[in-house]
């Protein structure tokens, strides 16, 4: 039909659309070109603002008031990179700023009680009684003075300001209070420890999961698995029921009666990100709110001055010894 009458095949475009099995052959006038580019564009524009609008920026609070420089160097990443994303973030703690980062807003409680000066490594190493005397003793007095602080005051009233809170899981229940009705997550920066794990509802085997109150070699022998059986019921009964966490408690109600016990609003976490990796650690089973980031804090490595270079480049062999983060050279023994 469209070879007898040629003239009208100047004026009618034909498109072949295929779908699936079937072929149809559909003729278009040019005239309704424009009629279906603005059916389109409409529909694209309707589709549009039917969308969830773009993410908008949030307001981020990290609390780490007790902690050692290592764990605030694995938060750090976590908040640059937020910053770099378009997010404010805040962090609590008892160390100056890291960075000059101006998106980054750092507040310092400035309480004593558990700086490194306070706690001598070399004299509690060998003997895992002695570290839970000193949480023990440290962390009631925190609880008792965090509150009465004006900047963390200031903080606490202005909680609802912030749309996510990030806490250290270790040794800081004494922040809970702001977690109340909040969402808030934790960042293990000891890694996968078994008490914390089982608030997640992810109860680990003691036949393989050690609580890091003494280093087993894997596989534990049979005493070993015995002995970490033991840490593994006692540490949380010593620390959640019997000590650490109700001595805690008893200052916390003092200032807060209406609020629920810490251990409720501990169990109120919606996400933790753990500082270790199956590839480096042993693989242990994760629940799908247990996230692993292990080395998420290392960086490329910088150049080393000029004069330590040459030192380390040098005739003579050296031999790097760091202490890490905590311990002191001054407080090491002679022997």
């Amino acid at each position: 039909m469209f070879l007898k009458h040629s003239c009208f095949s100047s004026a009618l475009q034909l498109r072949i659309v295929y779908h699936r099995r079937a072929s149809y052959l559909m003729t278009i006038s040019p005239i309704s070109e424009p009629v279906l580019a603005l059916s389109l564009l409409l529909l694209t524009l309707t589709a549009v603002a039917t969308l969830s609008p773009p993410e908008r920026p949030y307001n981020i609070l990290m609390m780490l008031p007790v902690s050692s420089k290592s764990h605030r160097n694995v938060f750090m990443p976590l908040a640059t990179e937020l910053t770099k994303r378009g997010h404010k973030v805040t962090i609590l703690s008892n160390h100056p700023p890291e960075d000059d980062n101006t998106k980054i807003t750092y507040i310092q409680h400035g309480l004593s009680h558990t700086r490194e000066e306070t706690l001598n490594v070399f004299e509690i190493r060998d003997d895992a009684s002695k570290m839970l005397d000193f949480f023990s003793h440290i962390l009631p007095l925190v609880a008792r003075d965090f509150y009465k602080i004006p900047v963390v005051k200031q903080l606490y009233d202005n909680r609802d300001g912030f749309d996510l809170i990030v806490i250290d899981n270790l040794c800081n229940e004494v922040v809970l209070p702001f977690t109340y009705n909040k969402t808030f997550i934790t960042v293990a920066t000891a890694g996968l420890e078994p008490m914390h794990s089982a608030v997640m509802g992810n109860i680990l085997n003691p036949s393989y999961a050690t609580t890091g109150l003494e280093l087993f070699r894997t596989p534990l022998t049979f005493v070993e698995r015995l002995k970490n059986i033991f840490y593994t019921i006692a540490f949380p009964i010593y620390w959640i029921h019997l000590v650490v966490v109700p001595s805690s408690q008893e200052e916390i109600s003092k200032q807060f009666p209406y609020l629920p016990s810490l251990t409720a609003m501990n169990r109120n976490q919606s996400l933790v990100l753990l500082n270790s990796h199956f590839s480096m650690f042993s693989s242990l089973p994760l629940v799908p709110s247990q996230i692993e980031v292990g080395c998420m804090h290392c960086r490329p490595g910088k150049p080393l001055p000029k004069d330590i270079d040459e030192f380390v480049s040098g005739i003579e062999p050296v031999i790097y010894f760091s202490l890490g983060s905590v311990t002191r050279a001054e407080t090491m023994p002679s022997q």
